[in-house]
């Protein structure tokens, strides 16, 4: 049966998870739908609320008790790098470099890899900004994760409450938590809130040097391996200037 908004997700949770201690955030994207607020600075260090998103990412991750995360750099890597200099605050930082070959979100995590280890670490986009409801929302995700029978697990927004995308959502989701693609053209429940958990073997087979993180997603759906967690509190995608204030009121409790 398929969740709806508003129904209640039926997953068994675990108590006390063990939280992953590897992040990765993705920085690598030339912020062209962010310009010109990106002319002269990726658009992971575009400002929000007084903030580079980046910053408030590593906050976040510090928060739920990550110590370690990779961010890879591809363009205006030289501010970038200058930024990660400056930072000496928990967590730990390693820079992935795609300056000469950007590779995309998936082809950004593979080649991470070896820095990322043998376990599950958590992947998430620059260029989202969110408020915790009851739990941290980086280990409210912990809680859902089952390594037995999961390859990747999707922190998923209800549409009702997702600011800054469209109308369409983009992923349908069973009571057990299992995710799978909407039907060409059909609306779905849930927005990919761009946190998610991941595991080293969900790339096993994939060839490619440059791919999107929605091969690994396909890949993990057609093996029964693809799960989502509903996000408990308020989020906003900040993918252009105008997406910034509607961002900004939701982290100071205004939206959402």
């Amino acid at each position: 049966m398929t969740v709806k908004h508003g129904e209640i997700q039926e997953v068994r949770l675990k108590p006390k998870a063990k939280l992953p201690d590897m992040a990765m955030v993705l920085c690598a994207g030339k912020g062209m739908r962010m310009r010109p607020l990106t002319d002269d600075r990726p658009k992971a260090l575009v400002d929000v609320a007084g903030e580079p998103l980046l910053a408030r990412t590593l906050q976040q991750c510090a928060a739920a008790g990550v110590h370690h995360v990779v961010v890879n750099a591809h363009y205006k890597a030289d501010a970038l790098h200058s930024f990660l200099e400056r930072w000496t605050q928990t967590p730990d930082i390693k820079v992935s470099d795609e300056t000469d070959t950007l590779l995309d979100t998936g082809g950004g995590v593979r080649k991470a890899l070896p820095l990322l280890g043998e376990k599950r670490f958590f992947v998430i986009n620059c260029d989202v900004v969110w408020r915790d409801g009851p739990a941290n929302s980086l280990r409210h995700l912990a809680r859902h994760w089952v390594g037995k029978k999961m390859d990747v697990l999707l922190l998923l927004v209800p549409m009702a409450k997702a600011i800054g995308i469209g109308d369409r959502g983009d992923f349908l989701m069973q009571q057990d938590g299992k995710i799978s693609w909407p039907l060409e053209r059909k609306l779905s429940a849930f927005a990919f809130a761009g946190v998610q958990m991941v595991h080293p073997r969900a790339f096993d087979g994939i060839t490619e040097d440059a791919f999107s993180m929605r091969a690994i997603w396909t890949k993990a759906i057609e093996a029964d391996r693809a799960y989502g967690c509903v996000h408990e509190g308020t989020w906003a995608h900040v993918g252009t200037p105008d997406s910034i204030a509607p961002a900004e009121a939701m982290l100071s409790g205004g939206g959402g």
